[in-house]
């Protein structure tokens, strides 16, 4: 399993609504991200986001993620590396090659 590596970067609460889906508090429970609220998985209570948000040690995305850790219950919730992925490279529209139609078109233009 790869190692979270967390970036200078603080979640806020608007982030974890914005991008969470999942969240695993201090004392092991997890919560679903509805809007502004956090439900409870097996008790289906409702709290905001902003009573949660303290004690919350990981924020997952929909693909199960982490994209949000706090080490410690006293540390601030920063991103972490998966959050934000490295944009892919485009490939060629043409390759070097080219098919002899489209060598043909361009000598003629």
């Amino acid at each position: 399993m790869a190692k979270n590596l967390l970036l200078n970067k603080r979640m806020t609460e608007k982030d974890i609504q914005e991008y969470g889906v999942e969240v695993k508090m201090f004392n092991g429970c997890t919560h679903k991200i509805s809007g502004v609220d956090c439900i409870h998985e097996t008790l289906n209570t409702r709290r905001k986001i902003s009573q949660c948000y303290k004690s919350i040690r990981n924020v997952k995305d929909a693909e199960g993620q982490i994209i949000g850790k706090r080490r410690n219950p006293g540390n601030a919730l920063y991103f972490t590396n998966t959050a934000f992925q490295p944009l892919k490279q485009e490939r060629p529209i043409y390759s070097s090659k080219g098919s002899s139609s489209c060598k043909k078109a361009y000598e003629e233009q």
